[in-house]
């Protein structure tokens, strides 16, 4: 009988949340890479599962990702100073469509949580209701997420086609459920390598390994039967006799 494999229980969202925001503080203190922050915790803490480290770095990379546009809303609409608490907040609104309801829920204070939202927080996420990221108001280096004194030199360098380059290099990268490459949803899946090499085989049976063949062993010489030999021999005898 196998063994069945134990699977950690699903993470709640305020969990998930609450690991984000550990991360993001981390990273800012240590100045670390996300990637090497996230991973160091993951490793830490190994009831966390697949899906919930998919879900935690969403929110991580997401912040990171739009952090301007984040920053701007929490002063236009908050009023308060942005900290990593009130970006995953945001983003959680902003970018998964969370109501002021459901974060109350997930910030509740409950065991592997974040601490209930205050006043002023629970304002901010009302407020944050049917609103996207993107709004007309930003400047242009807020909706790019991109320091402002960089702009210039963005535009001189790359002329009309700025705002949809910077665009580009801003959005999420396209992963298989492995994390290995970017995959083509109308592209033929490939066979991995050694599928493909038994195929070959069977493909070209004159090769070594192939169908037909002795694999790994070299066809003994052919040697003549006593019977020719003793025939050579005869005439070779007539021959000299002549």
């Amino acid at each position: 009988m196998h063994e069945r494999r134990h699977v950690p229980p699903a993470m709640t969202p305020g969990a998930r949340a609450a690991a984000a925001i550990a991360i993001l503080e981390r990273q800012v203190e240590s100045k670390a890479p996300a990637d090497l922050v996230a991973g160091s915790h993951f490793r830490s803490n190994r009831y966390i599962g697949s899906k919930d480290r998919q879900a935690i770095a969403a929110i991580v990379y997401g912040v990171l990702r739009t952090r301007a546009q984040l920053d701007w809303w929490i002063g236009r609409e908050g009023r308060l100073d942005p900290n990593t608490r009130l970006r995953v907040l945001a983003w959680m609104a902003l970018a998964e469509g969370w109501t002021a309801n459901q974060l109350a829920g997930a910030f509740d204070g409950d065991r592997f949580r974040p601490a209930p939202l205050d006043a002023a927080e629970g304002r901010f996420a009302e407020r944050l209701e049917t609103r996207t990221l993107d709004h007309p108001g930003q400047p242009p280096a807020v909706r790019l997420n991109l320091p402002d004194w960089i702009m210039p030199a963005l535009q001189e360098s790359l002329g009309a086609s700025a705002s949809a380059d910077l665009e580009a290099l801003n959005q999420p990268a396209q992963l298989d459920p492995a994390g290995q490459r970017a995959q083509d949803p109308t592209a033929r899946p490939r066979s991995p390598p050694w599928r493909r090499r038994a195929s070959s085989r069977r493909r070209h049976p004159g090769r070594p390994g192939g169908s037909g063949s002795r694999a790994g062993r070299r066809s003994p010489p052919i040697r003549p039967s006593a019977t020719a030999w003793s025939r050579s021999r005869t005439r070779a005898r007539s021959s000299r006799r002549c």
